[in-house]
Order: structure tokens, then C-alpha cells, then sequence
């Protein structure tokens, strides 16, 4: 981690804390009100199982493949995605574009992918989301968010007639109704952007979402900015302080209580226990406790044993006899141990070379 990332990493902890008024860190949080937008990046070419999952095909080798990527398992899972029925090709092309673009069961190539959502886009609102997002973000098309919003919103006028026709929607992105929002907010179109804003945040649950709308609300209506950026900072995205001007004057004058003197006294009596335990380390010679202890238990041995000679006992030790037997034993139980942990080496090695084999 370089000195930027340790930086940005100390401004979001700054963030999380800010509002618990309690702790230093809180305070310190307000330091950061310039950095309104750090860890608040969207990357919409992020893609998640749900994502493979928004396709909808009603057929048996699609449910199998579905099945093997959601484990992991790339490889079989393209397999069967290539035998899906021509029926369903523009779906198929979907899948199969997230596993070139993503490098999922095959060697990532993007220009692949890309290809194969062109050619599925004009039958598949699933192509017109990934397609999209390509545009946004300029993986393997150049970067073009007007031909992104025109794609999407083809998608959100299917989405409309399916509601009337009363069909899920199960195939949409997180994102889509968040990102047409985004950019109608940008373009001047008020109205379309915070019904958009307002479906990805309630609908989608989308913490970014919130947190626009926040922004957008902070100037004229400040209780409801508040209610937004408490939701947005539930579902972790950091919102500036400055939207907390209020709260920051309750406690920017505040002083700040260290509790110095309980610490002071909790340190000192822990460096007197370590002192202590080290002089007593020092005064133990180890040399002499181990001798000590041999001669111990070899005394008590030999009188056992004379005990058990002046009963009459048949069960008599020789002390030179058991310590030898007890060697023997140890070096038997060392040598099955090793044979063990080599083995299990063993099966670890093969295991990864099986899941390496799996992934190429």
C-alpha cells in the first residue's frame, strides 16, 4: 500500500467514525470535508454472480451452467453455454460475452465479448446492459455515455411495457436506473432524473443513489438531504461532512478528552508486571531446573521400584530400561508424524494442481 492509498485509507476510516462524536477519530473526520467523493467511484464494469443470473432461458443446459458458474466451476459452465439451443442465441451470446470479456472458463478477450453483445443487442435487453456498460467505462468500445443512456433507455421502456404485462424484473442491472439518473441530472432533465434516482435507491437499494439525491436535496430541503445520507452511509458510501455543517459546530469546540491520566496509570502498572516477570526470567537457569527435574523424577522412580522390590512385587523397573523403551517410542511417534504431514503435503499439492488444471 502506497502513501496515497494508506491516505485515502485514513480518510474513509475518518468518514466511518466521524459521527460517533465520542471518539478522536470522529473529530478528526471533519479535517476532510474537501474530499466529498472518495470510495464514492462507481466502476460499472464490476460484475457479480447476480449478473450472469439476470439472463432469462428456459432451458436444462442453461440451468446446468448456471449452476457450475455460481460455483466457480468456468470451465464446464461455458461448455454448457455453447450447447444452448439457437432458439435462445442472443441470451447465449450474453453469456458467453461475460465469460470472454471477464476471462470466465476461457483467455479473456474483450474484443470477443464485445462482438458477440453487438451481435445479440437488438434481441436481448441483457447484451443492451452489458453493452452499455462498455460504453461507460470504455472496455472494448470507446468511451461514449450518450450511446450508453440510449441503449439503456430502450431497456427502461421494455421494462414499462413488461410491467403492464405484469413480468418481473429480475433481469436488470443494480445500476441501470442509477446511472440514467446520473446522467439525466447532468443534462439538465430534472424530472426524469429523480424519478430514476428514486427507483435505483427505494427499488435497488442503491447506496449511491441516495447519496445524489442528497446532494441534489441538500440545498432547498436539508431534512430530507439528511434522511438521504443517513441511508446512503447505512449502506456504506461516504458522504462529506459538509453536508453536516450543524453537527460539526455542536462539537468543533468541543474539547478533546484523551483520558490521559487513566492511560498513563493503566501503562504503568502493566510495565511493572513486565519488569517483574523479566527479572524472573533472568534469575531462572535452565540448565540447573532441567537437572533438578531429572534427578527428581529419577529418584522417585528408584524408590518405587525399591518398594515394590521389598514387597515382593514381580513389577519392578530398571530405570535405564524404561527411559530406553520411552526413546524408542518417541522416535517411532516422530517418524509416524512425519509420514503424515507428508501426506497430507502431498494431497494439498495435488488438490491445487487439480483446481489449477480446472481454471485454464
Amino acid at each position: 500500500m502506497n502513501n496515497k492509498e494508506k491516505f485515502i485509507a485514513g480518510v474513509k476510516a475518518g468518514y466511518k467514525a466521524t459521527f460517533h462524536k465520542g471518539y478522536v477519530m470522529g473529530k478528526m473526520g471533519y479535517l476532510h470535508d474537501e474530499l466529498e467523493i472518495v470510495g464514492n467511484d462507481i466502476n460499472y464494469m464490476d460484475i457479480s454472480c447476480n449478473d450472469i443470473r439476470i439472463c432469462k432461458v428456459n432451458d436444462n443446459i442453461y440451468k446446468e451452467g448456471l449452476i457450475s458458474y455460481l460455483k466457480g466451476d468456468y470451465r464446464r459452465s461455458i461448455q454448457s453455454f455453447e450447447k444452448i439451443s439457437p432458439v435462445f442465441q442472443a441470451e447465449k451470446n450474453y453469456l458467453l460475452a461475460v465469460c470472454n470479456i471477464y476471462g470466465r472458463g476461457v483467455r479473456k478477450n474483450i474484443d470477443i465479448g464485445v462482438s458477440l453483445l453487438k451481435d445479440g443487442v437488438e434481441n436481448s435487453l441483457c447484451c443492451k446492459q452489458l453493452l452499455a456498460r462498455c460504453y461507460i467505462e470504455g472496455t472494448g468500445v470507446p468511451l461514449n455515455k450518450k450511446k450508453a443512456y440510449e441503449l439503456l433507455n430502450t431497456v427502461l421502456t421494455q421494462i414499462e411495457i413488461n410491467k403492464v404485462n405484469n413480468m418481473d424484473e429480475d433481469y436488470l442491472m443494480p445500476d441501470l436506473y442509477y446511472f440514467c439518473g446520473e446522467y439525466e441530472l447532468e443534462m439538465g432533465d430534472t424530472e426524469k432524473a429523480l424519478d430514476h434516482l428514486k427507483k435505483a435507491a427505494v427499488e435497488r437499494n442503491f447506496g449511491l443513489a441516495y447519496y445524489l439525491l442528497g446532494k441534489y436535496y441538500y440545498e432547498s430541503n436539508l431534512e430530507l438531504a439528511k434522511n438521504y445520507f443517513n441511508k446512503a452511509k447505512k449502506l456504506n458510501v461516504n458522504v462529506s461532512t459538509k453536508y453536516y455543517q450543524d453537527e460539526r459546530a455542536e462539537v468543533a469546540d468541543e474539547p478533546i478528552d484523551f483520558h490521559v491520566g487513566e492511560k498513563i496509570g493503566e501503562l504503568t502498572d502493566i510495565s511493572e508486571k513486565l519488569s517483574k516477570l523479566k527479572d524472573n526470567v533472568e534469575k531462572l537457569d535452565w540448565e540447573k531446573f532441567r537437572a533438578a527435574h531429572i534427578r527428581a523424577k529419577t529418584e522417585r522412580i528408584n524408590a518405587q521400584t525399591a518398594q515394590k522390590v521389598a514387597n515382593g512385587s514381580n513389577e519392578a523397573v530398571d530405570i535405564n530400561a524404561k527411559t530406553t523403551k520411552t526413546k524408542a517410542e518417541t522416535e517411532w511417534l516422530k517418524a509416524e508424524s512425519d509420514k503424515i504431514k507428508r501426506e497430507i503435503r502431498n494431497d494439498r499439492w495435488k488438490q491445487r494442481q487439480e483446481k489449477r488444471n480446472n481454471t485454464k
